[in-house]
């Protein structure tokens, strides 16, 4: 059953992804067998994506279940992709975000599934308050209590029932953290940089890439933290929004890889036609 399991997941990997998008279906095709399915059983790969992500919600509902599910409750479900962007895998000071969605506030999201260890729990937490206004940490209902009892009462807790939606135990704080120009450079591209900058200076364009950085650092810090933090948001939203367009296309069970893919528009076409190949 573990193998089939991990079979199953691997579906969901950046690997599996890219080759579908190369017209390379095979690990489709095992997991069609493995869920059962005969070869004379008429189904798309659509079709396998969404078994596969019903077999792992039953059988194995680790982080990229819930990462998935996040976007479908809150940014589909609560919110709208027009408005409301989720980042994957931010780096957050020395921590990597699981998720991050932002709106009018950024909240941050450390997913603990039951398969999962507590060890760097309390750090990424600490890592995550320098740069959202709301943390939570959402888990399975097994870990709740465990969780709970180990995180300060400023962090919110959220549970991920097994008819797939969350329920929040405990709210989260506001932390309202104080922005400068160093954290900017450590979230933002150079174009988003240069973008902030050029409000400021619009020389900057003629600065130099090696240099770019450096200058854009300089330039941000004469503003003060808390339009640092707004122009930071706007630009991160922005990036989220973009990705919005292709993901929010997508079905909710593949948001969770699509988010940290780079996806050009001649493998958009591409997706969208694998998507819909009988298998």
């Amino acid at each position: 059953m573990r193998s089939e399991i991990d079979q199953i997941a691997s579906l969901f990997s950046a690997s599996s992804i890219n080759a579908l998008l190369d017209g390379n279906f095979s690990q489709f095709s095992l997991a069609k067998q493995i869920l059962g399915f005969s070869e004379t059983d008429e189904l798309k790969v659509i079709d396998i994506v969404k078994q596969s992500f019903e077999f792992l919600k039953k059988n194995y509902p680790y982080e990229y279940v819930y990462k998935c599910t996040l976007f479908k409750n809150i940014v589909l479900g609560v919110h709208s992709p027009n408005t409301t962007a989720m980042l994957s895998e931010l780096k957050l000071g020395t921590s990597k975000v699981d998720a991050m969605i932002i709106n009018g506030i950024a909240t941050s999201y450390e997913i603990k599934s039951e398969f999962d260890n507590f060890d760097r729990l309390e750090k990424q937490l600490f890592d995550y308050t320098a740069y959202s206004d709301k943390v939570f940490v959402v888990c399975s209902s097994k870990n709740a209590d465990p969780i709970k009892n180990k995180i300060s009462n400023s962090f919110g807790l959220m549970v991920l029932n097994k008819r797939g939606s969350f329920s929040i135990m405990r709210d989260s704080k506001l932390f309202n953290p104080s922005y400068t120009a160093d954290k900017a450079t450590s979230l933002l591209t150079a174009p988003e940089l240069r973008n902030i900058s050029r409000e400021i200076n619009n020389n900057i364009d003629n600065v130099p890439n090696t240099q770019l950085v450096k200058k854009c650092n300089k330039l941000i810090s004469t503003l003060p933290p808390s339009q640092i933090k707004q122009n930071v948001f706007e630009a991160l939203k922005s990036r989220g929004l973009s990705k919005n367009k292709v993901v929010s296309r997508l079905p909710y069970q593949l948001s969770g890889r699509a988010l940290s893919l780079k996806i050009s528009q001649r493998k958009q076409d591409a997706f969208f036609e694998a998507l819909s190949t009988p298998i």
